[in-house]
């Protein structure tokens, strides 16, 4: 469940909209919120994100709304992102089954103007599971430079590194192969606190 203080999604997502109608990869709702030290993220999944065992949601992060971010994405996925929203950052849960055991791990990528780096990651996180799940996030400003904005897209993709989208949230793109390559323009803009 949500808590009320999120307010209104930032983005929406049309249900049963994702590449091969997995449920566990079916994107809902974005709602963020802030406070003087921290951005809260929550995304909704349609289905249980545990229930496959395997899958992962990638959220974009933008905060500059200008040419210096990421042109190409981490690992070469074929997933890009249109200007102005080329993203600074990116986190990554993976989804996986270990002997019959679901879990998750994260992933943190920063853009240091010429490659993508992974540097440690103080993350706060909670997956809620069931149908629908909530991811929730909890990133410290600091990590993300201090910004004025940020601008999130979020998306589910399978197994593979080579792997594109299979869902992209707040967006009725038709994705029919995981090779097809996408771009990504629906992101949210939330200003945030200083």
């Amino acid at each position: 469940m949500v808590e009320a203080s999120y307010g209104d999604p930032l983005l929406t997502d049309e249900p049963d909209d994702n590449f091969m109608q997995f449920t566990h990869l079916d994107l809902l709702d974005l709602y963020v919120r802030d406070d003087a030290d921290a951005i809260y993220l929550a995304v909704t999944v349609a289905g249980d994100v545990y229930a496959a065992g395997w899958g992962q949601f990638m959220i974009y992060l933008d905060t500059t709304e200008d040419a210096q971010g990421g042109a190409v994405d981490v690992d070469n996925r074929p997933i890009t992102a249109a200007e102005p929203y080329l993203p600074e950052f990116r986190l990554d849960l993976r989804v996986m089954d270990w002997k019959g055991t679901a879990g998750s791990s994260f992933e943190f990528y920063a853009w240091d103007g010429t490659a993508w780096q992974n540097p440690a990651l103080p993350v706060g996180a909670a997956i809620q599971p069931g149908s629908p799940s909530v991811i929730e996030l909890t990133l410290p400003k600091a990590l993300l430079g201090d910004p004025s904005f940020v601008n999130v897209a979020v998306v589910s993709t399978g197994r593979g590194r080579a792997h594109t989208a299979g869902d992209v949230l707040g967006s009725s793109n038709t994705i029919t192969d995981w090779a097809d390559p996408v771009v990504l323009s629906e992101f949210g803009h939330y200003p945030l606190a200083q």
